[in-house]
């Protein structure tokens, strides 16, 4: 038994020592200061910024482990880093002096591009966002080609070696609780991406397909989209990102659709075709940063969309909500009125139907129309809203047949037929900001001109009495007089 025992375990030991002798050599390999610089210039070539790693070791399976990776140019905040990137390169190639990577797997890696603005005369000046653009994995570089310019002469400052490509044997990329943000000229956000997970295998063609997720969208400084998965792809040129099957959570409702980028960070146009449907009204303002008035009601809709990141001044497209089951506080000059034609509509609007048709032009949205009916009831509006909330609306407040013999006498010559069979209107206009609105609608309604915020004079005419002054407890002598 004994004889046949020890040529099992030699045998076993044997084994055991050939991948510890290789995971061993492995080490020392990466170790040295030779392989060390081939390395961080592969990295800076790649991902076509210096690069600096706080430290490498060999994996039982064959892979490499990188710790501590960061990239920048001179004293900017790091373009790109990561907490680890696990990489499987090709040994075969690596015998050749060749560092040639056929996996690579980040973790927590964070990308932070700023937009610059571009030279009328000579174009856009080298940046990092245009040399990341221009290293994206799988750019069908010659193998052994040269990192750009900007790269090159700041490797040489480094007095690191340069090193061949390895981009063109790179197969499968995969991230996990990623970050990416996207800055404006001025350095504020255009869109923040957190907890980014990606799955993605190289095509036959050079392009690029696989499964994109991440927790949490903010697009611009306040549309928030939650719980974001979609399919991904890129073309063999990498000159398009394009989002298909897209589904998201936006106001606890879906969010559904497809979405296109173009990658060249100096001129980053996108095209959105959304489809947003059972989305609660309250929750809807919240997550567009409009604030959680009393609202409720559900919100369906499309919206095409088109324009460069960054420029609100090439944003174009146009859009349609419409809200059912809905109950909605109106603005304050509206509850003000309310309470002074005695209508209670106006202090709390039931919804029957509300409509919303839209566009964008020149960065402005533009209201077409807007429909808001209740029992006996409309409310209707078009003009612009500027990106600075800035609005400038022709509105009308219709009456049925009920409530117009009940004003007639105190309105007069003030309502006028309105195009809707059965109703009368007043025309007015309202002005100021979405957040701060003010209106005409009382100098129409009673002759009386009024300057400045409607809600404040009213609130003063019509608002809620005094309080009264608190009781002296029984027994209690007054205070003297001082």
């Amino acid at each position: 038994m004994r004889a046949i025992a020890k040529p099992i375990l030699l045998l076993a030991a044997i084994l055991l020592a050939i991948p510890l002798g290789i995971i061993i050599s492995l080490n020392i390999y990466l170790q040295s200061k030779e392989t060390r610089e081939r390395l961080i210039s592969a990295l800076s070539s790649q991902l076509g910024v210096p690069v600096t790693i706080r430290g490498t070791f060999g994996l039982p399976l064959g892979g490499i482990r990188i710790h501590g990776i960061s990239g920048r140019l001179g004293t900017n905040p790091p373009v790109i880093s990561a907490d680890s990137a696990t990489i499987h390169p090709d040994y075969r190639e690596l015998l050749r002096g060749r560092f040639t990577i056929t996996e690579i797997a980040l973790a927590h890696p964070v990308v932070r591009l700023v937009r610059q603005p571009q030279k009328p005369d000579s174009g856009a000046a080298p940046t990092a966002t245009s040399t990341l653009r221009e290293n994206l994995p799988g750019e069908n570089r010659p193998t052994g080609s040269a990192p750009p310019s900007s790269v090159r002469d700041a490797l040489r400052t480094k007095g690191t070696k340069e090193a061949p490509e390895f981009v063109a044997g790179l197969r499968k990329l995969s991230i996990t609780g990623g970050g990416f943000t996207l800055l404006d000229e001025r350095g504020l956000p255009v869109i923040s991406l957190e907890g980014i997970s990606l799955e993605g295998n190289s095509e036959g063609d050079g392009g690029w397909k696989g499964l994109f997720e991440t927790h949490q969208a903010i697009i611009g400084t306040g549309l928030i989209l939650r719980d974001i998965r979609s399919r991904v792809s890129l073309p063999g040129d990498l000159s398009r990102l394009t989002l298909t099957d897209l589904s998201s959570s936006f106001g606890a409702g879906k969010l559904t659709g497809r979405v296109t980028l173009d990658l060249p960070p100096s001129s980053p146009g996108y095209t959105a075709e959304l489809i947003l449907s059972g989305a609660r009204l309250s929750q809807v303002l919240a997550d567009s940063s409009l604030g959680s008035p009393s609202a409720e009601g559900i919100i369906n809709g499309e919206l095409a969309l088109s324009g460069i990141a960054g420029k609100e001044s090439t944003r174009k497209g146009k859009g349609a909500l419409r809200c059912t089951g809905a109950v909605i506080q109106p603005v304050d000059f509206l509850r003000q009125i309310g309470h002074l034609l005695q209508i209670d509509e106006l202090q709390l609007l039931r919804l029957a139907e509300g409509n919303a048709l839209f566009h964008l032009d020149a960065g402005r949205i533009v209201i077409d129309e807007l429909f808001l009916k209740s029992e006996n009831l409309i409310l209707a509006a078009k003009g612009p809203v500027n990106s600075s909330g800035e609005i400038d609306l022709q509105a009308r407040l219709l009456f049925n047949e009920k409530l117009t013999a009940r004003l007639r006498s105190l309105l007069g010559s003030q309502l006028t037929p309105a195009p809707e069979t059965g109703y009368s209107q007043v025309a007015f206009k309202v002005s100021g900001t979405s957040l701060k609105p003010r209106t005409d609608l009382l100098e129409r309604l009673t002759g009386i001109r009024v300057g400045g915020d409607l809600g404040g004079l009213l609130q003063g005419l019509f608002g809620r009495p005094a309080s009264p002054p608190p009781a002296t407890p029984a027994g209690t002598p007054p205070s003297p007089n001082p």
